[in-house]
C-alpha cells in the first residue's frame, strides 16, 4: 500500500489537476491530506456540486464546512431559564471542520417579558460535552456587559453575564461567538 506525496501549492491559487500538473487522484490528496493512493485510483470530482458547498465522488463525500469552506446559516430557538421572553430573535452562522464547530450569533431581546435566570439558544450541531464552556460575547444595545456561554445539554446553551446574572433586558442585543466539539 503506497501513499501519494502531493505537490505543494499556494492555497490562494486556482487549484485543479491541470494548474498543479498532477493526476486527479493526487489532487484529491492535496485537498484531503495523506490518503492511501489505492483508495483514489479512480477518483473523480463532480464539479457541479462545488458551488453549493459540497464535493462528492464514489470514494468520499463531505461538505464545504468540513473542508474549511463556507459558513452556514442557522436560526436558533431562543428562550430563558424561567419565565418567557415575549419578543426575541436570533440569527447565526457556523462552520464545522471535522468535529470542531465555530459559531457566531446575534440575539435580539425586543421585549423581555418575564424572562429570567439565563438566556438559552439551540446549537447548530449537537455538542459532545453537555456541561462545557463554549463561548463569550457582549451585550451591545444598552448594558455593555461581558457574556459567558456554556452548554446545558447536547444542543442547548445557557448565556449569563459576567457575574452569572440574567444578561438581558428589553431592547438588548447579545453578540456571541464560540467553539465546541461536536458528537
Amino acid at each position: 500500500m503506497g501513499f501519494v506525496t502531493p505537490t505543494q501549492v499556494n492555497p490562494n491559487d486556482d487549484v485543479n489537476n491541470t494548474s498543479v500538473n498532477i493526476p486527479i487522484n493526487q489532487l484529491a490528496a492535496v485537498i484531503n491530506g495523506q490518503i492511501d493512493s489505492t483508495n483514489l485510483a479512480s477518483a473523480s470530482v463532480d464539479t457541479s456540486k462545488i458551488a453549493d458547498g459540497s464535493v462528492t465522488n464514489s470514494k468520499f463525500s463531505t461538505t464545504a464546512g468540513q473542508l474549511g469552506g463556507a459558513w452556514l446559516s442557522w436560526t436558533p430557538t431562543i428562550g430563558s431559564g424561567t419565565g418567557t421572553i415575549t419578543t426575541k430573535s436570533g440569527t447565526g452562522k457556523y462552520i464545522q471542520t471535522g468535529k470542531i464547530v465555530n459559531w457566531q450569533l446575534a440575539i435580539t431581546i425586543t421585549t423581555n417579558g418575564t424572562g429570567a435566570g439565563y438566556v438559552t439558544f439551540t446549537l447548530p450541531v449537537n455538542s459532545l460535552d453537555t456541561e462545557a464552556y463554549v463561548g463569550s460575547g457582549r451585550a451591545t444595545a444598552s448594558s455593555g456587559r461581558q457574556l459567558q456561554c456554556r452548554t446545558d445539554s447536547a444542543n442547548t446553551v445557557r448565556v449569563y453575564d459576567y457575574s452569572n446574572a440574567y444578561p438581558a433586558t428589553s431592547g438588548e442585543k447579545l453578540i456571541l461567538s464560540g467553539t465546541y466539539e461536536s458528537v
